[in-house]
């Protein structure tokens, strides 16, 4: 019988161990029992576990496997979702940008916004505006002077923000002029702009007008020739009784910070004063009219009687 169990081997030596032991302290009633059998079914038992245990397995990774392709399909829409949203902040950050526009002393520049407006600002001007524009509106922050062409959008109105009021128009051209701190003029050269002034309300304009803001009050609204105001993109200055200590003022946004007023600055000019290179030369014309003279010192012209 020994020989017989000897025999057998499953390959666990725990599983043949326990075997033996239990076929060699059995006291059969037949010395005849097939042992054989016995072996042949307590294996058959065991090999049925070793199936039942690997399907059981099998189902688990596979169940795993199942639920982390569901979550996949969940997540991978979202998650593009997100990254279209990111990538789409991103672009309007980008477009929102603001662009910085200096004008040199004594020069000119024009510059083609986004969305085809043309823009000539003047010399010692500086412009504000971002790369692209985004939102309901179109708009741009001017300290200096320049000249608009703006493109028409009756769904995207323009606004040019100048010293505390804004011109808003959809289609139009225009001329604005803030190099004061205080005052800002606007002449309208075509179309209809609106001028607001904080709380003091809005102006509505019509071409060859003329408004003008000091302070964020109405002080100056009436009729003008838009060219005359316009004429300083061809290097020509309309006087209009402006004062000495005025066009001085201008003259120094133009060829920088290079006249002073002594005497007779209230004295009111009349004409055509035409820019040339050389200051000198614009400064004998006034004198011509004005009845003064000039004196440079330390680089400085100095008007007087």
């Amino acid at each position: 019988m020994t020989d017989n169990i000897n025999k057998y081997s499953d390959g666990d030596k725990l599983v043949d161990d326990k075997l033996k032991a239990f076929l060699l302290n059995s006291k059969p009633m037949d010395r005849a029992m097939d042992l054989d059998a016995i072996r042949q079914r307590t294996y058959q038992k065991r090999h049925l576990k070793e199936v039942r245990r690997a399907k059981m397995i099998r189902l688990s990774v596979f169940s795993a496997i199942a639920a982390g392709l569901a979550l996949l399909f969940i997540f991978s829409p979202v998650s593009k979702v997100l990254q279209s949203v990111s990538r789409s902040q991103q672009i309007v950050a980008e477009a929102q940008q603001l662009q910085t526009l200096k004008v040199p002393v004594g020069d000119k520049l024009t510059v083609v916004l986004s969305d085809g407006t043309r823009v000539t600002a003047n010399s010692n001007t500086t412009l504000t505006y971002p790369r692209q524009f985004v939102g309901s509106k179109r708009e741009v922050t001017i300290k200096g002077e320049a000249y608009f062409e703006v493109a028409h959008d009756a769904s995207h109105p323009f606004i040019v923000h100048a010293n505390g009021l804004s011109v808003k128009v959809l289609g139009t051209k225009f001329n604005v002029c803030s190099y004061d701190k205080s005052t800002t003029d606007v002449v309208l050269a075509q179309g209809s702009v609106e001028v607001t002034m904080g709380k003091q309300g809005m102006v509505r304009m019509k071409p060859n007008q003329k408004v003008t803001v000091t302070n964020g009050e109405l002080t100056g609204f009436g009729e003008v020739n838009a060219a005359e105001y316009t004429s300083w993109m061809d290097d020509v200055l309309y006087l209009h009784g402006e004062s000495l200590n005025q066009i001085a003022e201008r003259l120094n946004n133009y060829y920088g910070p290079s006249i002073r007023i002594a005497a007779g600055g209230n004295h009111r000019l009349y004409g055509k004063l035409a820019l040339q290179p050389d200051l000198a030369t614009v400064l004998d014309c006034i004198n011509a009219i004005a009845g003064t003279r000039t004196v440079k010192q330390n680089n400085i012209f100095i008007i007087e009687k």
